[in-house]
């Protein structure tokens, strides 16, 4: 099977790094597009939830809009340079739950492999497959490669 679009996601953790830089191997070796995601915990709340809190609503927008710039900055930091200059991979940010955003930027992206760490940041998560990997796997409307 050839890979045309490889979507790699990550948390910045030490094994997320290892999950980028092999989805890069393969995209490279493929010549896929590779597409690097990661998802923010939910940035906003409803509209009808901000005013309920008497929260204001732009200084709220505006905060989320600085956390999802600095996510891209970091995405980018995350990638070998070699591997940047090379793929010219794309840099996508959603927010939400980890599973559901990547499987939502999967299908929309109609990527035929997902490359996901087996664990993430938490230290329990070490101990046993990552409950989002675990996710992720089951739900899939591609492959998905587990590093």
């Amino acid at each position: 099977m050839k890979l045309k679009k490889i979507l790699v996601c990550t948390d910045f953790s030490d094994s997320a790094k290892r999950a980028v830089d092999y989805a890069a191997k393969l995209a490279e070796a493929n010549h896929a597009k590779l597409v690097v995601l990661t998802v923010l915990p939910d940035l906003l709340l409803s509209d009808e939830e901000l005013v309920m809190a008497r929260v204001n609503v732009e200084s709220i927008r505006a905060e989320s809009q600085k956390q999802i710039a600095a996510a891209q900055a970091k995405l980018v930091k995350h990638m070998r340079p070699a591997a940047l200059k090379k793929l010219r991979p794309q840099f996508v940010v959603r927010d939400g739950k980890a599973f559901v955003e990547i499987i939502r930027t999967a299908k929309e992206l109609k990527a035929d492999l997902i490359v996901i760490s087996s664990h993430g940041q938490s230290r329990l998560a070490e101990m046993l497959l990552g409950s989002t990997t675990e996710r992720v796997v089951q739900k899939a409307p591609c492959s998905v490669l587990v590093v």
